[in-house]
């Protein structure tokens, strides 16, 4: 059976520490990136092959495209020459949006009468996610 669904969905990381290589300055400091969290808004259109749509368990494969939208947001520090954090900076939010390719497995399984579906999917060069989850009928 070939299925196809529209989805919709999001994805936000909470602040997190991380360094990066920094750049010198000719006094020795350097500016170092010190925080920062993103977060990411989807939505696609993606279709499904299974081999046994009525089955009480059955495998699945899932494909499709989502345009992503990405925000972004952190501060970094300069550090001067004997290590200590000489002065903070708030760098400016920043976007972008781009079309990536949607792939995954699945493994739909009835209990009760009630379709759960487990799902792991990869929005190409971005994210993965492992999902649970149900269909809603329209």
């Amino acid at each position: 059976m070939v299925g196809l669904r529209v989805q919709l969905g999001t994805f936000w990381a909470p602040t997190q520490r991380y360094s990066v290589p920094s750049v010198l300055f000719p006094d020795g400091g350097s500016f170092v990136e010190g925080v920062g969290r993103s977060t990411v808004l989807d939505f696609g259109v993606t279709g499904s092959i299974t081999p046994w749509p009525r089955g009480l368990v059955s495998p699945y494969v899932v494909a499709g495209l989502a345009a992503l939208q990405t925000w972004t947001h952190g501060s970094g520090y300069y550090r001067s020459a004997d290590g200590t954090a000489a002065a903070w900076c708030m760098a400016p939010g920043f976007g972008g949006h781009n079309i990536r390719a949607i792939v995954g497995a699945g493994l739909r399984v009835r209990v009760s009468g009630r379709l759960l579906q487990f799902e792991a999917r990869e929005l190409r060069g971005s994210l993965s996610a492992v999902s649970l989850g149900t269909a809603l009928h329209f």
